[in-house]
């Protein structure tokens, strides 16, 4: 079956599916006794949150509105989709360091405290925070642009 777009269109069945793997993924770790405990549940409690407006966002657009993921961007990913993904990773890491460890000590300057914070964070936390904050973000300026309270493009 096709979507409106033409691409393979996905049931809401499987966009509860899918909510909901996101979500138990992301409480996993409330459920597991560790040391580490209250580290995991401060990232967690932190980003949970925002998957829940994210899930209930979807979870709006898909059995209320009944429009396709596709109408607020999401899109199946493809190989070149690891790629990208990757080779962005490289990028930013490279970037962050080459300012952490060359050009803020050039100039005589230290890192903002914030930044601190994330750089000491461990690296799930720093990627479920940059997940979080592009699936989030990329969701919510989707469902506002296709309502017409988002920015439009200049003409």
């Amino acid at each position: 079956m096709r979507d409106s777009y033409g691409a393979a269109a996905i049931s809401p069945a499987q966009t509860v599916v899918v909510v909901a793997l996101v979500l138990a993924a992301t409480c996993t770790s409330l459920l597991t006794a560790s040391p580490r405990i209250a580290m995991v549940n401060a990232y967690l409690a932190r980003d949970l949150p925002w998957w829940v407006l994210t899930a209930v966002v979807v979870s709006y657009v898909v059995f209320v509105e009944r429009q396709p993921l596709r109408s607020i961007g999401f899109k199946r990913p493809t190989p070149a989709t690891g790629v990208w993904l990757l080779v962005a990773y490289a990028f930013t890491v490279a970037l962050f360091a080459a300012a952490a460890f060359l050009v803020f000590p050039a100039l005589h300057l230290q890192l903002p405290s914030h930044l601190e914070e994330i750089l000491v964070s461990p690296w799930w936390a720093r990627a479920l925070l940059a997940i979080r904050a592009g699936v989030t973000e990329e969701v919510i300026f989707a469902v506002s642009r296709s309502n017409g309270s988002g920015p439009r493009p200049a003409a």
